[in-house]
């Protein structure tokens, strides 16, 4: 039997039936809106969608530190030590995603090459493309999601 959603907060936060379909139009678009991955989260979890969730953390984590990595200035192509900690933060969280196939063996060895390498930008490719893989793993349950976000809020009916 499948389980129940219930209500994931899309009508008490203001959006537009505009917004909401725009935010839910496809999974890149959800993860690049705070709302959208806010609603996105919430479907996730009432769903009992572990592994999923997981996965959004994971994005998330990797998003934040490219986010903050390519608005630094860095006169060399050298990573702070910041970064190395967070860069190895993501191998090992990465690491215990075992019920997200997209996050392969072959990645986890480039997250290893490129710390070793220590080469900044080719450390920051690295977390792209675990973010798309992460993305790619979400697209899965994205479907049912934009669905269920379309659709009246179970509090209303």
């Amino acid at each position: 039997m499948a389980r129940k959603i219930g209500c994931i907060g899309k009508c008490t936060i203001g959006l537009s039936l505009e917004d909401l379909s725009r935010i839910t139009q496809n999974i890149e678009q959800t993860l690049s809106d705070p709302t959208g991955r806010y609603i996105l989260r919430k479907y996730l979890i009432q769903g009992g969608r572990r592994d999923d969730l997981a996965c959004l953390d994971y994005y998330e984590t990797c998003s934040r530190i490219v986010s903050k990595e390519e608005s630094s200035v860095s006169p060399t192509n050298s990573p702070s030590e910041e970064f190395t900690e967070k860069y190895v933060s993501a191998i090992y969280e990465a690491a215990e995603l075992d019920g997200i196939p997209e996050i392969t063996l072959a990645l986890l060895e480039r997250f290893s090459e490129a710390q070793n390498g220590g080469q900044r930008d080719v450390m920051l490719e690295v977390l792209k493309d675990a973010m798309t893989c992460a993305s790619d793993h979400l697209r899965k349950s994205h479907t049912a999601f934009s669905r269920y976000a379309q659709q009246p809020c179970p509090r209303t009916k």
